[in-house]
């Protein structure tokens, strides 16, 4: 099963696929860092080395939401580089954060995740807090790409709150480069349980799926609605499920959500309206799908992408919240 979750004032699906699930390894890169970014900075303090910071990920505190750090080592491998890390939070709040261990390709071991030890101190800006941390880094010749979570250990005030990151390498004591980017935080998550079937989709019986919509701001939401829709996977991606030109799939599923005394039916063409929900600050919302094929789904159909949203509005907000769900489900 591969799962995407998103906002949608955050970074494309694809770039947040890239942070999700690249490694490290590959072409060599020239000249100084750049950055996609308005309002970041990235800035190459001694050559031939670059870096470039990437939160392209969901950033909320019942999230892991991951930050990708690119550095382009034109110069000869190290093998004892140390990224340095510097977030700024408004003062009184915390973060986590954990660096990746990359498990023996070979032995086709998966990566670990150990806490980075963050210290904090009296922020620049009148209000907030910097937190420092390290982790070591091996960079060989060429490009590798780092990745560590970062977890807002707080509620935020606002949608799309900005939370700056900044990256800083260096190797036996000398800064080779460095980058900032803002992060921003997510004040509506939807996120679905991995449940005993994992992502397996049943032909011929239900396949049952829980969900949890989550308020992570200090505000209330008067109204949410849920929806879903699904989509056939690409055949030419089968390490994801790229669906910009697939078909709609959701009237070829029977699709029913547990109302707590029952199983009701949803129907729709492309989209299925599952529920409407108030989300006072802090709260949560449970909810169950249950799925199964119907005989109008292509046979040759081997996965489905199953998108769930959510979207509302934070009392007094001028813009909307949003956040997905999204799971590629493979048949038995």
């Amino acid at each position: 099963m591969r799962r995407v979750r998103y906002a949608a004032a955050a970074v494309g699906a694809a770039a947040a696929l890239a942070v999700a699930g690249c490694g490290g390894g590959g072409h060599g890169h020239g000249g100084t860092p750049t950055n996609s970014g308005a309002s970041g900075t990235a800035t190459a303090v001694a050559a031939p080395v670059s870096v470039s910071v990437m939160p392209s990920d969901v950033y909320a505190r019942h999230l892991t939401g991951i930050v990708g750090v690119e550095v382009h080592n034109d110069g000869p491998a190290r093998t004892s580089a140390v990224v340095a890390l510097s977030i700024d939070v408004p003062a009184g709040r915390k973060v986590a954060v954990l660096s990746e261990v990359r498990g023996d390709p070979k032995a086709d071991a998966r990566s670990a995740w150990t806490p980075v030890a963050m210290a904090a101190a009296p922020g620049a800006k009148a209000g907030h807090a910097t937190f420092t941390g390290a982790f070591s880094a091996s960079l060989p010749h060429g490009m590798t790409l780092l990745r560590f979570e970062l977890i807002p250990l707080y509620p935020t005030a606002a949608e799309g709150e900005k939370v700056p990151v900044r990256v800083t390498v260096t190797d036996e004591g000398r800064t080779l480069a460095s980058s900032t980017r803002d992060a921003s935080l997510a004040a509506l998550s939807v996120t679905s349980a991995d449940g005993p079937e994992g992502g397996l989709l049943h032909r011929h019986r239900w396949t049952t799926y829980a969900y949890t919509l989550t308020n992570e701001s200090s505000g209330d939401f008067p109204r949410v609605g849920v929806s879903a829709r699904f989509q056939a996977c690409s055949q030419d991606s089968p390490a994801s499920c790229e669906t910009v030109n697939g078909p709609y799939l959701t009237a070829d599923f029977r699709t029913q959500i547990d109302t707590g005394s029952g199983w009701r039916d949803v129907a729709g063409r492309r989209t299925l309206r599952l529920l409407t929900t108030a989300l006072p600050a802090g709260s949560q919302h449970h909810f169950r799908l249950r799925i199964v094929p119907t005989r109008h789904l292509p046979h040759r159909t081997d996965r489905v992408n199953l998108d769930v949203w959510s979207s509302g509005r934070l009392r007094g907000a001028a813009q909307p919240s949003q956040a997905i769900d999204s799971l590629v489900l493979t048949f038995e």
